[in-house]
């Protein structure tokens, strides 16, 4: 049981240059997991979507990190 996962940042902008930037650095990989968890999430799931406290605090940057299911496979 094999998930593609999708992580990157997401700012909070209306600069395009951001957004581009935060899809041009994505990431996709591949993580085995178990059976159950494979059965529990489906294409499109958040698996991380947390807001960055300390970015925000200490250098004004509004943003998250987002970790989405974006396939599945069996192997």
């Amino acid at each position: 049981y094999v998930l593609e996962l999708k992580l990157k940042q997401s700012h909070f902008s209306i600069d395009p240059m951001k957004h581009i930037k935060d899809e041009t650095n994505s990431i996709k990989f591949e993580i085995p997991v178990s059976k159950e968890f494979y059965d529990n999430v489906n294409i499109g799931t958040d698996i991380v979507d947390d807001f960055r406290v300390g970015s925000a605090i200490f250098s004004g940057s509004y943003g998250s990190w987002k970790m989405t299911v974006v396939g599945k496979n069996l192997r």
